[in-house]
């Protein structure tokens, strides 16, 4: 919650007055619904592209120590983090056309 922004949503298992945040932070979440929702997709969104980012270094790596591996030459560092990402539906494409900057 806290990289996301809303770390008044994290909520411990211990706290004393749990019962009473829970209410609050469900109150909060109804009211601001549209917002939330909104910072929940970008936060998605952001990670789905450090994913293709961590795929662009595991690609150098491969090339690196298996240089006999087959990969395609667009594939790695020089290359574009989203295309080192699974196929994604509509409605995630959808979503990453909302919120990336360099999708």
């Amino acid at each position: 919650m806290a990289d996301r922004g809303t770390p008044q949503f994290a909520l411990g298992v211990s706290d004393a007055g749990l019962g009473k945040r829970v209410h609050r932070v469900l109150t909060e979440l109804h009211q601001d619904a549209d917002q939330v929702r909104d910072g929940i997709g970008a936060t998605v969104v952001k990670n789905l592209e450090r994913m293709g980012v961590m795929g662009q270094i595991f690609v150098d790596h491969l090339r690196e120590r298996h240089p006999e591996m087959p990969i395609r030459p667009e594939l790695g560092g020089h290359g574009d983090p989203w295309d080192h990402l699974p196929p994604m539906s509509e409605k995630l494409r959808a979503l990453i056309a909302r919120h990336a900057k360099a999708a």
